[in-house]
């Protein structure tokens, strides 16, 4: 592939596709299909563990969330390409705009507290707190940038990767992890010390597909997720310790049958079925693809779906593509949502669920 006019890109996907690194992961990532652009697949024939996911979904009776917010910027700074997002501990929302190169800051009342960008901040990608301070991966020139109060106070060099493969850091209060996702070399993930230096790795086997996703942290823990495999891999050992696989038992979407089809050899594409997940409490709250609604669902910490959360009025709307999920715990049953989403007008949404 060779431009951003290949299946699969969308619209707001070509309008950022101007640059290096994002042209990279665009069109290596999403050479697969959203749940509106695959090709008609005509078997509804499924795996046997898809079909008891499919078992087990049916078991659960959906709960209608409705938006309490919808940020979007004001004046002149206005989301473009919102890409990934995090609650800070008072539960202000951030926002890293991949098509502008700069990060938002929404109060708790949805307003606009700030754009700030800082010197060579590329495509920035949030990896995670560390106290007060923020750490902002930064692809195009291998770094993880520190911000204390919007200001750059350090960063910490990551090794420089094939440059036709895809990137994921993790910032957990202790540790720095690094994903490496190629076309041409092995697949890694990497721990680095405060100084960027590599301290462990493990090797990921499979295709690009197996591992494209984004890195999450059960604690210290490092999780790795996929978006086109109902599926996580973590390590609570260590890197140089065996990896633990859950699947997502419950998954269940349209798409799966051509997941089932592409792993069978007889469709060119595969779908992308979920595009990011986040941890809060007891649940792993996963962003369910559907073609023009939020679906959420639960799971607990086995991997098993206690819950599905549907946005209300759900409507067909071809361009709509939430890119990233950030939860936050407010009580023991309580949760603020926030979900960055690249549609006709670009926006972070932020929902409230209580549980029973």
């Amino acid at each position: 592939m060779t431009n951003c006019s290949s299946e699969g890109c969308t619209v707001q996907e070509r309008a950022a596709c101007g640059r290096h690194w994002i042209w990279v992961a665009v069109v290596f990532l999403y050479a697969g299909c959203l749940p509106s652009s695959c090709q008609r697949i005509e078997s509804r024939a499924v795996s046997p563990e898809d079909s008891l996911s499919r078992q087990i979904a049916s078991g659960i009776i959906p709960d209608t969330i409705q938006s309490v917010q919808v940020l979007t910027g004001e004046g002149e700074s206005m989301l473009e390409w919102p890409r990934t997002v995090l609650f800070d501990a008072a539960g202000r929302i951030y926002v890293s705009d991949t098509g502008r190169h700069t990060l938002f800051v929404f109060d708790t009342d949805g307003a606009l507290v700030e754009e700030f960008a800082w010197e060579r901040a590329r495509f920035p990608y949030l990896a995670g707190w560390r106290g007060d301070s923020l750490l902002v991966f930064n692809p195009t020139h291998h770094k993880i940038d520190i911000l204390l109060d919007t200001e750059l106070v350090d960063s910490i060099p990551t090794p420089p990767p094939d440059p036709r493969s895809l990137q994921y850091a993790l910032a957990t209060p202790t540790t720095l992890y690094l994903k490496v996702v190629s076309q041409t070399t092995d697949h890694t993930i990497w721990q680095l010390d405060r100084k960027g230096a590599i301290v462990a790795r493990a090797p990921l086997s499979g295709s690009p597909w197996d591992h494209a996703g984004l890195l999450r942290a059960n604690g210290e823990v490092p999780v790795s997720l996929t978006g086109f495999f109902p599926r996580i891999m973590t390590w609570p050992h260590g890197l140089t310790e065996a990896p633990i696989t859950f699947r997502w038992q419950g998954f269940d979407s349209p798409m799966l049958r051509r997941t089932f089809a592409f792993d069978q050899g007889s469709a060119r594409n595969i779908p992308l079925l979920s595009s990011a997940a986040a941890l809060a409490g007891t649940h792993w709250f996963v962003i369910n693809l559907r073609p023009g609604w939020l679906r959420l669902d639960l799971y607990d910490h086995s991997g098993r779906l206690q819950h599905v959360l549907i946005e209300e009025d759900p409507a067909y709307a071809k361009e709509f593509y939430p890119t990233d999920i950030a939860v936050r715990q407010r009580s023991p049953n309580a949760f603020d949502i926030a979900v960055t989403m690249v549609t006709t007008e670009p926006a972070v949404r932020r929902y409230v669920w209580q549980s029973d």
